[in-house]
């Protein structure tokens, strides 16, 4: 096909909802022939000036402009400029007759609206040239698209998510009628509407659930999407640490409670932490959808917003004291929540403790014993702490840390040689010791607290030589 000095136009309409959508773009063939080594310039024809695609094309994409080139002349190389109505161009040196060019353009360069321009072969006597049009698909352009305190990457479950959508050049076919931009899926609520080429629009929304999201923005049957997630953290299971942390022995064997200390196959494990001191923490929360491998941060209570690991581990340092007087707490509750964004933060559920708080660094010990030395019990010295735990011996009504009564010399009370936490604290001796067992679990209680400056004195009757301090065993 020879388009040697003539203009070939090709034509294509694009509907949207019943208009035209028409935008057209003009690719024009600049051949600047020249001889090397002449300055006479012989024939020169053009054929197979062809586009691809030949007719429509969206917005950003690529076209290629190609053609045959065929010149009588016997000196080479011949110099040729395929270029565009925006000012792109690509240089040829044609060697071979004939010789295949082609230009590889992008159209999210070239102006929607353009006009002709001329395709010219320069060189002696011959002006003119084949000019090819080519036209662009309306295209909705969104020129923004953010969400509440965040990139729209991500959003947390129960965040409210607001996108802006700008619209560029869109020729409705009919500039006297207001179009809306509208928007998926139907739970956003939005507003705006095209006037003229341009159109601007907001929407906004929020999510209960966790998983990806697609908000499209779209006029007749052009859109562009963005694609989000929406996320929810929750915590699993929580674990205390650090120098100042002990665990906590069971009565009957003597055996460490096994962590986690919070959500395990244990439920809620008491353990012990000294006063006044910053405990540590690590939890492993569960994040959804599963394969978002974007940032998440959680913080506490008086643990710091710190990010989760690969692994959805928290591990951090508390900024405030527990407790700065001996006691025993229950359920220490702690509302957990996680961010996208580390700005707005949203529920992460919570954890329930039991925390038996100790004058020093504890030690592990037998749970009736660290019940016995810090509950009911307050302060921060040494003496007011002792007081009551003795007061609490004094009353001659002690029980376990489940409730159970402890009994001098009961039922079925143990023999001397029995270990004092089976005699007191298990059902197999009915919770019944003598003198030794009792001296031996009020010295296991003191030392909870790391009072170690005592000794138990066996006291004789004043008819046998002397006071004695001896071992109560004997």
């Amino acid at each position: 096909m020879s388009l040697s000095n003539n203009q070939k136009t090709v034509t294509k309409y694009h509907h949207s909802k019943g208009r035209q959508a028409k935008t057209s773009l003009m690719l024009s063939l600049l051949m600047n022939l020249s001889c090397a080594l002449m300055n006479v310039r012989g024939d020169v024809t053009i054929t197979d000036f062809a586009l691809s695609p030949s007719d429509v094309a969206c917005h950003g994409d690529q076209v290629q402009a190609g053609a045959t080139i065929w010149f009588t002349d016997e000196e080479s190389p011949i110099c040729v400029t395929i270029s565009t109505s925006d000012g792109q161009s690509q240089d040829f040196s044609i060697y071979d007759n004939p010789s295949n060019i082609c230009a590889t353009f992008t159209t999210g360069n070239m102006p929607l609206a353009a006009t002709n321009f001329e395709v010219t072969i320069t060189g002696g006597a011959v002006t003119g040239g084949p000019t090819i049009s080519i036209f662009l698909e309306s295209v909705l352009d969104v020129t923004s698209y953010t969400s509440t305190d965040n990139p729209a990457t991500a959003v947390a479950v129960g965040q409210n998510a607001s996108f802006h959508a700008e619209l560029n050049n869109y020729d409705s076919g009919n500039v006297n009628n207001d179009d809306p931009i509208n928007w998926a899926p139907c739970c956003l609520y939005w507003s705006g509407n095209v006037s003229g080429s341009l159109g601007n629009s907001w929407a906004s929304g929020c999510w209960t659930d966790a998983g990806w999201q697609n908000v499209v923005a779209y006029v007749g049957d052009t859109s562009a999407t963005n694609t989000m997630a929406v996320v929810s953290a929750k915590i699993k299971d929580l674990t205390f640490g650090g120098t100042n942390y002990a665990d906590i022995e069971a009565d009957d064997s003597g055996t460490c409670y096994t962590p986690p200390h919070w959500g395990g196959p244990d439920g809620i494990v008491p353990f012990q932490l000294a006063i006044g001191v910053f405990p540590s923490v690590t939890a492993n929360f569960k994040v959804e959808p599963t394969n978002w491998n974007g940032p998440v941060y959680i913080k506490g209570g008086a643990f710091p917003t710190s990010g989760l690991s690969s692994s959805r581990t928290y591990s951090q340092q508390g900024t405030v004291a527990f407790s700065t007087h001996v006691g025993h707490d229950t359920a220490l509750s702690l509302n957990w929540q996680f961010s996208v964004a580390e700005q707005v933060f949203f529920p992460a559920g919570y954890s329930t403790n039991e925390i038996y708080y100790t004058l020093n660094a504890p030690a592990a010990h037998y749970h009736t014993s660290v019940h016995t030395a810090c509950d009911q019990v307050s302060g921060s010295e040494e003496d007011t702490v002792f007081a009551q735990i003795w007061g609490k011996f004094a009353s001659c009504a002690m029980e376990t840390h489940n409730g159970v009564n402890m009994f001098y010399r009961g039922a079925n009370t143990a023999a001397t040689s029995t270990p004092f936490n089976t005699a007191l604290f298990d059902d197999g001796h009915s919770h019944s010791g003598k003198c030794g067992h009792w001296s031996d679990f009020m010295m296991n209680a003191l030392s909870v607290h790391q009072m170690t400056g005592w000794n138990i004195a066996m006291i004789f009757p004043k008819s046998l030589p002397g006071y004695q301090t001896v071992n109560p065993e004997n």
